[in-house]
């Protein structure tokens, strides 16, 4: 997507039309004032990429900063005062990040950071032309969505929404980013307005006009209208404000729907019946079931629609490729403010849905609306919206439901939507899967027998904004096509905290993906298949943990055994044999530790504060005269569907990185044409990789099996100058310092996911020993963490013997064999 921005003069008129992300030209206007509103010192810090106490530090020490506002103990800044100071400041070379220009203030950090266009001051050193047109890579456009909708949240929504709620607001956006996508006469009707409305009325006639052409367009998809009602109670404060609402959403792609829906669910306070599933697990059911799709265009179907963000990224990955039609998309929901917004979200990616409102989709008598290709499905869990009255079991090929709880009521209409060859997908919560309730485990019992439970997957918890409810993916069969066995598979040791609860990034689904391929998992997703025989002994439990727990593995940061080879010998004695060896392991490290003792106490220093100095022959060098440093390839040049899992070249990830170590498991390769095509980000025998962007883990070394491998695009390649004095297994053991970790933590750039650029990391101090010395701190490290290794792998083969020895002692108490 192409996005070009225009050159703001102080008091931000847009000087020229500017193409914006529909495609469309802006209209010029005025709109004074907008950089008036009120910052906090927090605030100031976190455009201009410094720290709070630096902002003090500013204001307590420089005469010509702003002066504040006060409000009580509270002190504002005017933001138009605020960026014109930040505008004289360049930032240091030291302190420069990857998107700073050379000779770039902080004043650009700023408007970069609160989606306003940066126009180069005479102070940057560059020889070339002034450029304001770019061409974003996917990210970039992403985050100027994102730089947009934060602009449309701040005090604009206050001035724009005046006493309405922020959910009228809030839906005005999502019409707007509808209208826009959309364009033709509604959306030309709209620039018209915004340049010659002025005052009240114009901005009463703009309000009216997009709740009147929105409501046009759901009728015409089938809706019931309603969103000229919502604007109507919105009162700008000027008419200015509006415009730049409107010129806002303007510059956004489609994907700042999605960003204004996830605030929608917040500001809605949505319960469990309405909220929308989160980005990642939709993303995940998608990347399981359409991602792959061959033939013609499916049905989708839908029976508790929500937000339509479950057929809306479905949608979107069928749509994707070249000449392929829109999928037919058929959804019911219970609630019409969110029926608007799935049948917005579902016409932006291409699709003409059939949204229709029901209370009961799942009842008998409303089952034969659809025959479904795939039902993908989010239902509330643990609930029911009948009346208490009795179920007749012949409605129900697996079984009645009890009272008071659909969710074996929906599971039965999932599949009885389906034609032949369907699957469906649909999020259950985990007491579902072991509860004892008698007629919910005689349906089980019913499906499993039919061989319509095609697997089981547990997802990580707290994944939703609403619930704290475990939950799983039930994937489900038409049964013409039975199985005699179902995957189960575990993944709840995925997921990355943010903002107070787990999101599966894009590594998360991948290991999943790889997982569910290959019918099993080890390490982080853990699982395999489960025949009929076993699961009748566990009362048809359709839990993963009941049948994953006893193979789960420890975490990524611990230590793990090699599985046992086969033995005949009875499970106890194996267990015991496995103690022996592992302590002949362990005394022999005992040994080599001993004999490899601590470095020489000249070569530790004391703590810094109490430091004179440094010992005779020692340096303090940057890490850049030392290595030279290469982030991973542009997500362009290596797309996710580039990437196959039986290709020629394996490709390194941030999740690959494992106590110094690349791990060969999970393993995502391209072929060996794309391979060619990245020569540059090879890797070679001594090469040290760290995390460019993500969740923060400590470096690896790239080891012979791995010469030759790829990095990704969130690594920063280490690589030996020929002429440094530096051991490369020192320089890991001091990067892997947490002293070390913290520096490159407090330099990470928070946007969407903590980011630090090659440049920044150049910066970073090393204490550099004599190189004999550091070959001895290396060798004293390396003994000592083998030595615990060595006591890890002894203690989990106590504890396997220990719980063998308990299972002993449990079976021949029931008299088994």
């Amino acid at each position: 997507m192409r996005i070009t921005r225009g050159v703001f003069d102080c008091s931000n008129v847009l000087s020229e039309p500017t193409p914006n992300a529909c495609g469309r030209k802006g209209m010029s206007m005025s709109e004074s004032g907008h950089e008036e509103r009120l910052m906090t010192r927090s605030e100031i810090a976190r455009v201009a990429g410094v720290g709070r106490p630096t902002v003090t530090n500013w204001q307590r020490r420089h005469p010509g900063f702003p002066r504040p506002e006060r409000n009580g103990d509270d002190e504002y800044f005017h933001r138009s005062a605020v960026l014109s100071w930040l505008d004289s400041r360049v930032v240091p070379i030291h302190l420069r990040a990857e998107e700073d220009a050379p000779g770039g203030t902080y004043g650009d950090r700023a408007r970069r950071a609160m989606g306003l266009a940066v126009t180069l001051s005479p102070a940057h050193e560059t020889s070339g032309p002034e450029t304001v047109v770019t061409d974003p890579e996917p990210q970039s456009a992403q985050s100027a969505n994102e730089q947009a909708v934060a602009e449309l949240l701040g005090g604009l929504a206050d001035r724009v929404r005046g006493p309405a709620t922020m959910v009228d607001y809030l839906s005005l956006l999502l019409s707007l980013n509808f209208l826009c996508a959309k364009g033709g006469p509604p959306w030309a009707t709209v620039e018209t307005l915004v340049d010659t409305g002025s005052g009240r009325d114009g901005a009463t006639a703009l309000l009216r006009h997009i709740g009147t052409a929105t409501d046009g367009e759901l009728r015409r998809i089938g809706v019931l209208p309603g969103m000229a009602q919502v604007f109507s109670r919105l009162e700008p404060r000027s008419m200015g404000d509006l415009v730049r609402a409107v010129r806002l959403v303007e510059r956004c792609g489609r994907g700042a729907f999605r960003l204004i829906l996830d605030e929608y669910e917040g500001q809605a306070g949505l319960r469990s019946t309405q909220f929308f599933t989160p980005r990642g697990v939709a993303q995940l059911i998608a990347d399981l079931t359409v991602a792959g799709w061959h033939g013609p265009p499916p049905t989708l179907y839908d029976f508790y629609t929500r937000g339509g963000e479950l057929l809306a990224e479905a949608t979107a990955r069928l749509v994707a490729k070249p000449g392929s039609p829109a999928p037919v998309v058929v959804g019911d929901s219970p609630h019409q403010d969110t029926l608007r917004l799935a049948t917005m979200n579902l016409a932006l990616q291409g699709a003409r849905p059939r949204l229709q409102f029901t209370r009961d989709s799942w009842r008998p008598h409303t089952r034969a609306r659809v025959s479904a290709d795939l039902v993908l499905t989010n239902p509330p869990f643990n609930m029911s919206d009948s009346s208490g009255e009795a179920r007749d079991g012949a409605d129900w090929a697996y079984g009645a439901p009890p009272v008071g709880n659909d969710n074996f009521a929906h599971v039965q209409h999932a599949l009885a939507a389906l034609r032949e060859g369907g699957r469906a997908v649909i999020v259950m919560p985990n007491k579902a899967g072991n509860s004892v309730n008698r007629a919910e485990r005689l349906i089980r019992g019913n499906m499993v027998e039919a061989g319509v439970v095609e697997s089981v997957l547990a997802l990580p918890p707290r994944l939703f904004s609403s619930t704290d409810v475990p939950v799983s993916l039930w994937f489900l069969r038409h049964p013409a096509q039975p199985r005699d066995e179902v995957l189960f598979l575990d993944a709840r040791d995925l997921g990355t905290r943010r903002r107070g609860r787990n999101v599966l990034a894009e590594g998360d689904r991948e290991a999943i993906v790889a997982a569910m391929r290959r019918r099993g998992g080890e390490g982080v997703v853990t699982g395999g298949v489960v025949g009929r025989g076993r699961l009748r002994e566990q009362g048809y439990s359709l839990t993963p943990s009941d049948y994953t727990s006893v193979t789960r593995q420890p975490p990524a940061h611990s230590f793990t055994c090699k599985p046992p080879t086969p033995s005949r010998k009875p499970p106890l004695t194996e267990a015991l044999d496995e103690v022996a060896r592992q302590q002949a392991h362990a005394a022999e490290a005992d040994r080599e530790a001993a004999d490899a003792g601590v470095p020489p106490l000249e070569l530790i220093l004391p703590p810094e504060g109490q430091r004179v100095g440094l010992p005779r022959g020692w340096s303090r060098v940057e890490l850049r005269q030392l290595c030279h440093i290469k982030a991973g390839p542009s997500y362009t040049r290596l797309p996710a569907d580039r990437r196959i899992a039986h290709g020629d070249v394996p490709v390194v990830f941030p999740r690959h990185l494992k106590g110094g170590r690349i791990s060969d498991t999970d393993q995502v390769r391209v072929s060996a044409e794309d391979a060619r095509r990245l020569d540059g980000f090879r890797l070679v025998t001594g090469d040290i990789l760290c995390v460019r962007t993500g969740s923060l883990v400590p470096p690896a070394m790239v080891r012979s099996a791995q010469d030759g491998w790829l990095q990704s695009t969130n690594l920063l390649r280490l690589r030996r100058h020929d002429h440094a004095e530096v051991d490369p297994g020192y320089l890991l053991d001091y990067l892997a310092r947490p002293d070390v970790m913290e520096w490159i933590r407090n330099r990470s750039a928070a946007t969407a996911a903590p980011s630090i650029s090659a440049d920044s990391l150049g910066h970073l101090p090393v204490l550099l020993p004599p190189l004999a010395a550091q070959r001895d701190i290396r060798r004293s490290l390396a003994s000592l963490e083998a030595q615990a290794r060595a006591h890890q792998r002894l203690a989990l083969a106590v504890r396997h013997a220990r719980l063998t020895l308990a299972e002993q002692f449990v079976a021949g108490g029931l008299g088994h064999e």
